[in-house]
């Protein structure tokens, strides 16, 4: 095989030693001129935007690097790389007017740069003359690809924000929002104590204080009272109070018309934690658009999941829209060395992009199903058990459906023996975790506390059964009757 394999490189070079001055009239004659379209639709699918850096492997002389240019800046600075000398001498002379093209002598399979330092890749037809392809797939950046910027696209036009910057994970996006609103350190903000801690971590990550808000019993989300009393005892003791991030716990989009109203009247900033209502409603707007900024989350457990981590941010606001993009990526500028901001490492990686074009496809029905699922838990468990509450103007995502009871142990315990997947989000508010001990400005927290002892989740998902749904109620009724 490695024999077959360097024969055949042999065999490449000589080909192009012989024609690199006859390539390009070579390619219209045998493909008809069809290169030049779908070397055009390339740079469509790609999208490119100033600042953005491409590497062009197995380059020839240049076609896709010039249509890049064309579509971008000819400022701007790319690499190309091919095998052949003659190839690149014939590229440098199409490509002259271009000041910024880097090119450079070398293979697919041992290509010369940094890691990371490029934001799309390109290979045409040099794919099927390199004699690795599983290395050349190996070199490849697979990060910020051109299926990032197709997701983010789609992920705009699906909840009619104005634009969407994806990242590494909910966590990041929550951080890299609290970075582009410059909240930092001597900062409040406020947040729900009945929630995952990522919501609170990133706040301390950038150096602000979160001051823990109750929820509703009913709906699990933000008790108004409880923040405008939060917001109120922190003014009187003259503290610096910058935003409020609400959590659309278990799918259900909070209150947003009174979160809106109540940030206006203090002048605060509202990032909304969505990771878990992505593709959820709240007065005929969806998830996304319904303030400032809205994070998400895609963690595979999510409703719109991936197959690992990954994040993005919504907002109406160009300026935040190029602020986060430059945040995401170590906060650079134009240049790669060019440091506007303090930044971090949060983009999101291509394959993942991939996967959520996919699923998005079908996402629409599949949160149809979890609310038809939801509807049946609901009309059967209400006499049985405390059973969320969806106000008529909402449409929850149900990231889990979660009800209450007293008996909670002796129900998980009754369930799991007939083999009924049960979790218990969450076990233990983030105002009694040891780790936010130091953080309790606002100590009305009872709604949390309770909760935390009581609640539990079962199964919803698109592609439950009819009868599999049956059986969870029949044995969380039998449950029940045990234990009243």
């Amino acid at each position: 095989m490695q024999q077959y394999l360097q024969n055949k490189k042999g065999l490449v070079d000589k080909v192009f030693n012989k024609v690199f001055d006859k390539y390009d009239l070579m390619n219209d004659f045998m493909s008809l001129g069809i290169h030049r379209i779908w070397k055009k639709d390339l740079i469509l699918c790609l999208n490119p935007s100033i600042g953005k850096k491409l590497i062009d492997v197995a380059c020839g002389t240049g076609d896709v690097g010039k249509l890049y240019l064309d579509a971008t800046s000819k400022d701007e600075e790319i690499f190309c790389i091919d095998p052949n000398r003659g190839m690149i001498e014939n590229g440098k002379k199409k490509l002259v007017n271009y000041k910024n093209v880097k090119w450079i002598l070398g293979a697919a399979e041992s290509l010369n740069v940094e890691d990371n330092f490029f934001d799309y890749y390109t290979i045409s037809f040099g794919l099927r003359n390199v004699k690795n392809l599983d290395k050349v797939l190996s070199e490849s950046k697979f990060i910020m690809g051109p299926e990032v910027k197709k997701l983010e696209v789609s992920l705009a036009e699906y909840t009619k924000a104005s634009y969407c910057i994806s990242c590494s994970s909910g966590t990041d996006a929550l951080t890299l929002s609290l970075l582009a609103l410059d909240i930092g350190r001597g900062d409040i903000v406020f947040c729900p104590s009945f929630t995952f801690p990522a919501t609170a971590e990133a706040i301390l990550m950038v150096g602000a204080t979160p001051v823990f808000v109750d929820v509703g019993k009913n709906t699990y989300n933000i008790c108004y009272k409880n923040l405008l009393n939060a917001i109120e005892k922190c003014k009187k003791e003259k503290l610096r109070i910058k935003a409020i991030m609400p959590v659309d716990l278990y799918g259900l989009p909070a209150n947003y018309n009174k979160i809106n109203s109540i940030a206006k009247s203090f002048n605060l900033h509202v990032i909304a934690d969505a990771a878990q209502s992505f593709g959820g409603v709240f007065r005929e707007n969806k998830v996304g658009n319904l303030t400032e900024i809205t994070t998400t989350s895609f963690f595979p457990a999510k409703p719109l999941g991936c197959y690992g981590d990954g994040g993005a941010i919504f907002t109406k606001s160009l300026d935040m829209k190029e602020k986060l993009e430059s945040l995401r990526a170590h906060g650079k500028g134009k240049g790669k060395y060019d440091i506007n901001y303090k930044g971090m490492n949060a983009r999101l990686d291509t394959i993942q992009a991939a996967v959520l074009l996919s699923k998005l496809e079908i996402f629409d029905w599949e949160v149809k199903e979890r609310n038809r699922i939801a509807k049946i838990y609901s009309d059967e468990l209400k006499s049985s058990f405390h059973i969320p509450e969806i106000p008529e103007d909402s449409v929850s995502a149900w990231a889990q459906y979660t009800i209450q009871s007293s008996k909670r142990d002796k129900v998980i315990s009754f369930l799991k023996d007939n083999n009924i997947p049960v979790m218990i989000y969450y076990p233990k508010p983030m105002h009694q975790q040891p780790a936010y001990k130091d953080f309790l400005l606002n100590k009305d927290l009872s709604k949390s506390s309770e909760l935390s002892k009581n609640v539990f989740s079962i199964p919803i998902h698109p592609y439950l059964t009819d009868l599999e749904v049956e059986y969870i109620i029949e044995n969380l009724k039998k449950a029940n009757n045990l234990f009243l």
